[in-house]
């Protein structure tokens, strides 16, 4: 009998916690985890142009080393759940296409898109636009 008792009064308060916990967060105390408005927020990447002064020396010496002897054009700082990466646009020296890398606070390139490349995926793309509205075509 009070085992039964105890299963009642467990669930009870299991119950009973739920509409505290509600009204805790709309009274604006600690939100709970995965997925307030807040956070939310946060989960947004935020993007920010900085100088080269900005960059952190070893991720300064990582864009130089690529830049070799180009113009750093651009260099802007995304944050995203916490991460941050430096996506640089390079001018080469004597003219050419630009150059964009993308370098982590600690120096490592992460990503790196020659002209060739950005060129091929813009391709890439329109073909796929163009197989989407041929396929609409089709359907109408």
């Amino acid at each position: 009998m009070i085992r039964r008792w105890s299963w009642v009064l467990a669930i009870g308060l299991g119950l009973g916690a739920v509409p505290l916990a509600t009204t805790a967060y709309a009274a604006g105390e600690e939100a709970p985890k995965g997925g307030g408005p807040e956070q939310q927020q946060q989960q947004k990447p935020q993007q920010e142009k900085v100088s080269i002064e900005d960059v952190p020396e070893p991720a300064r010496a990582a864009i130089m080393r690529e830049a070799k002897d180009g113009k750093v054009d651009e260099i802007q700082l995304n944050t995203r759940e916490g991460r941050s990466v430096y996506d640089v646009k390079i001018d080469p020296k004597g003219g050419g296409p630009q150059l964009e890398i993308q370098v982590s606070p600690s120096g490592e390139v992460v990503h790196r898109t020659t002209p060739a490349e950005k060129e091929r995926k813009e391709q890439k793309k329109e073909q796929r636009e163009q197989q989407k509205e041929h396929q609409r075509e089709l359907q109408q």
